[in-house]
């Protein structure tokens, strides 16, 4: 009939050779896919099918996860360490190599996905990697090109609390840096481990100061800030902690989030965290 759309061909009666890469075959189920060129027909959104959250795929749970690896389901992929199997130091993974990194990243075991500035090859702006996009950033966090980790509300689906990603814990916070949760970025002191001076972070100087801001590492700081500077706004604060300029940075409320019963912020409240004073 004139003006009717013709399905495409079953795959299996195309032979291999006289296949084109990227064209729509039917699969054995009369579902439509995209050839890969390879062995293998994706499905329409070109990703492999059972992994596929739009078109529901089977490998994947109610947590939008795959089955093997959500460690909320208990994945068989999932070690008692809370970590991928394959991957986990503890366990022997079979991916970890002698120097107890991932073996595809490991810069000391011969590696052809590491490049010669010690990157990986596929994310290496110098090399032109494969996912680096137009604007020299990782194509799939590349907000202008709509990463495929970018959600409707501009930000990294993972740490986006309105979309509730697989960072965020129940309480609202990225469960790494989640006190009440314990998360892995927060240590025996009840802070996090990165500016711990206790624990000797890596965001404490030699001088027991914060690296951002010491003035013994950074005599730059000594002098203050003036408009002009980069950073700097009108008002000669720090563009990114000035009230005046965004006056919602000194509206704390209880039931906000990351904001205790006492007003404070909840990871820094010595009364929520008495140890905090030690």
């Amino acid at each position: 009939m004139v003006g009717q759309p013709t399905r495409p061909p079953f795959l299996k009666s195309v032979v291999k050779a006289d296949r084109i890469q990227g064209n729509e075959y039917l699969d054995a189920m009369g579902r439509v896919g995209i050839w890969d060129g390879k062995r293998e027909l994706k499905c329409p959104h070109n990703r492999e099918r059972r992994r596929c959250r739009p078109c529901g795929g089977e490998g994947l749970c109610v947590h939008n996860r795959e089955k093997t690896r959500c460690k909320e389901c208990g994945g068989p992929g999932i070690c008692e360490h809370g970590k991928e199997r394959s991957r986990c130091a503890d366990c022997g993974g079979s991916q970890i190599c002698e120097h107890g990194k991932v073996r595809s990243r490991c810069k000391e075991c011969p590696n052809n996905k590491i490049c010669e500035h010690g990157r990986m090859v596929s994310v290496c702006r110098d090399c032109g990697g494969s996912g680096i996009c137009e604007h020299r950033r990782v194509r799939t966090k590349c907000k202008d090109c709509g990463g495929s980790e970018i959600c409707d509300h501009g930000k990294r689906r993972s740490t986006c609390v309105p979309c509730k990603g697989s960072s965020i814990c129940e309480h609202g916070q990225r469960k790494s840096r989640c006190v009440k949760c314990g998360g892995c970025g927060i240590c025996e002191h009840g802070r996090r481990r990165y500016g711990c001076k206790d624990c000797g972070g890596p965001g404490i100087c030699e001088h027991k100061n914060r690296r951002s801001e010491c003035k013994i590492c950074r005599p730059e700081l000594g002098d203050k800030p003036q408009f002009g500077q980069a950073g700097v706004c009108e008002h000669n604060q720090r563009a990114v902690k000035c009230t005046q300029c965004h006056p919602e940075l000194e509206v704390l409320y209880w039931g906000g989030p990351g904001v205790c019963s006492h007003g404070n912020r909840e990871v820094t409240c010595t009364t929520c965290h008495p140890e905090l004073n030690a």
